[in-house]
């Protein structure tokens, strides 16, 4: 019902990697949300896979309080609802206590307490919303290079060696899903914040970035092949012009959501790639033209997101 798809922080991390040199402190954040997003995406696919009849709903960010919580993975199965905290993390970690750390006495954010505060958040929201439905929390370690040392074991935790077993567990009980799912599934969702309002990103400007079109397969720029393709001389992918300048121009408006989108602004970014009039002719057949003349602009269509 909600599937997981990257970001906004990730899709900006990436853009600007491709555009400029990033500093370790970046690249090392980048390496990071990548690393997650591919554990959330494989738990996600194992879910749906390995979980039977229920409603998956992959990274939710809610508001409680005034305290925001992101959930990597919801599964609604008709007895109750299961509350993931996805971890892609390898190596070696020792628990002592609370506390997590490798050989290195480098420590990790404890998930457990992590998810004992998603818990508490979301019993609280659907406490306000007069749902009594009984939520199960989890963390599990996806990556099957992961090992803790002295690890709790009356603690709700799953490794990669326990997915199939967990699976048995998640099919154990058959149950049909009622109306009842359905709406609390949409009253989720319905309650999810679309974007995080405090990330924490590095600074860019339009004028520092790379101009051009970014290789769909690999972070090379594309060079015209012909009138109707892009190729990437990195990768030698092949891309429909229009296609590819439609995603640029959707990568502009991610990176610099305040600046108007112009036939020159387009061109510009796209590296001149294309005339001014192919990229004219390819903003007034999918964005709303406003303004006249020098001071015209595009915005989305009404009905489009």
């Amino acid at each position: 019902m909600k599937d997981l798809k990257e970001n906004r922080e990730l899709l900006i991390y990436r853009s600007l990697n491709a555009r400029s040199v990033l500093d370790e402190e970046a690249l090392i954040c980048l390496r990071q949300l990548e690393k997650g997003f591919q554990g959330e995406k494989y738990f996600e696919q194992w879910l749906k896979e390995n979980g039977g009849d229920g409603i998956v709903l992959s990274d939710l960010l809610f508001e409680i309080g005034g305290s925001f919580v992101q959930i990597d993975s919801l599964f609604i199965k008709h007895d109750k609802t299961y509350v993931f905290n996805v971890k892609n993390s390898e190596g070696d970690y020792f628990a002592e206590g609370e506390r997590w750390s490798t050989p290195a006495k480098k420590e990790m954010k404890n998930p457990l307490l992590q998810l004992k505060r998603s818990e508490a958040l979301l019993t609280r929201l659907l406490q306000d919303k007069s749902i009594k439905f009984p939520l199960e929390p989890f963390v599990v370690f996806v990556n099957p290079r992961f090992h803790l040392y002295n690890a709790p074991l009356d603690q709700p935790i799953i490794y990669y060696p326990q997915l199939n077993r967990f699976a048995e567990k998640l099919n154990q009980k058959r149950g049909k899903l009622t109306g009842f799912h359905d709406m609390l599934a949409k009253k989720l969702l319905d309650s999810h914040v679309e974007e995080y309002p405090f990330l924490k990103l590095p600074g860019y400007g339009f004028e520092g970035l790379r101009k051009g079109i970014v290789c769909l397969k690999c972070e090379g720029f594309y060079q015209l092949l012909n009138r109707a393709f892009f190729i990437c001389p990195v990768c030698k992918n092949k891309e429909r012009a229009e296609s590819s300048i439609l995603r640029s121009i959707d990568e502009y408006k991610l990176l610099f959501p305040e600046k108007k989108i112009t036939t020159d602004s387009i061109h510009t970014w796209c590296g001149s790639i294309k005339s001014k009039k192919a990229i004219r002719k390819l903003l007034y057949e999918n964005y709303e033209n406003l303004g006249n003349n020098r001071s015209s602009y595009f915005v989305p269509l009404s009905n489009s997101d």
